[in-house]
């Protein structure tokens, strides 16, 4: 991968995509100023997501995805990467709700826990996207959010 890419928040003319896009650069830029302050480079500089995700990861003209794809799942991380997880996928197990992603599935990863697996060996640092605990996702709880 190209040395100094990172994350990209592409325009939109669509206005309510763009007031989410917004509220997504100013989410970003706190984690990054949160980041510095603890001593953390704070650029976002690669991207795991899963098969489950909000449509701003989808394929399409504008998405963040294809602004993005040099850094998405690349399955090579190391100790100065900063990476950005993002996942809404959830599976229901009795009354709580857990990610896809923390899934506690040993065996056979899938691509998303290989991901996140090769990054906390390296010992990347991880920040969770916004989605992470986002309440206007329609059908999905938070997972950090008590049920």
């Amino acid at each position: 991968m190209p040395a100094g890419l990172t994350l990209t928040i592409p325009r939109s003319d669509n206005k309510t995509a763009d007031k989410y896009r917004k509220a997504d650069i100013s989410y970003y830029n706190k984690a990054s100023t949160a980041l510095n302050e603890m001593g953390f480079s704070g650029v976002i500089s690669k991207i795991i997501i899963g098969d489950t995700h909000s449509k701003k990861w989808a394929q399409g003209d504008n998405s963040y995805r294809n602004a993005n794809e040099p850094l998405i799942n690349v399955g090579e991380y190391d100790a100065d990467d900063v990476v950005l997880l993002s996942d809404t996928g959830t599976r229901k197990k009795s009354t709580k709700a857990s990610s896809m992603m923390f899934s506690k599935k040993t065996t056979n990863f899938s691509e998303l826990q290989q991901n996140l697996k090769s990054a906390i060996e390296a010992g990347a640092t991880l920040v969770l996207d916004s989605d992470f605990n986002n309440k206007t996702l329609k059908g999905l709880k938070s997972i950090y959010k008590k049920h």
